[in-house]
C-alpha cells in the first residue's frame, strides 16, 4: 500500500497491512472509545488548569488597593467553570472505563 500524502499512515510509522476495509474496521471499533477517553483526559486536565487560573485572577482583582470587580467576577466564573468541568470530565473518564 502506497502513501498518497505527506499525513498518511505511512508517513506516521503506522502499520498498513491492514488495509482497506479492514483497516477501516478496526479504526471504527477503537474510534468510539478513544475518543471519550481522550475528550474526558483533555477535559480534565484544561478545567483544572482554567480553575487555578482563575484563582489567580481573582487573588489579583482582591489584591488592587480599590479591588476590580471585573477581575474578581472572572476568576469566580473561571474557578467555577473549571470546577464544574473537572467533575464532568472525571464523571465520562469514570463511566467509559467501567465498560
Amino acid at each position: 500500500m502506497m502513501c498518497a500524502h505527506a499525513w498518511d499512515a505511512c508517513s506516521l510509522g503506522e502499520d498498513t497491512r491492514y488495509g482497506g476495509d479492514d483497516y477501516l474496521a478496526r479504526v471504527g471499533e477503537l474510534w468510539g472509545v478513544t475518543t471519550v477517553l481522550e475528550f474526558s483526559r483533555i477535559l480534565t486536565a484544561a478545567a483544572v488548569v482554567i480553575a487555578s487560573v482563575g484563582l489567580l485572577v481573582y487573588a489579583m482583582g482582591a489584591s488592587y488597593y480599590n479591588p476590580g470587580s471585573f477581575e474578581m467576577n472572572l476568576g469566580l466564573v473561571m474557578m467555577i467553570g473549571g470546577v464544574i468541568g473537572s467533575v464532568v470530565g472525571i464523571i465520562i473518564y469514570r463511566q467509559t472505563t467501567e465498560d
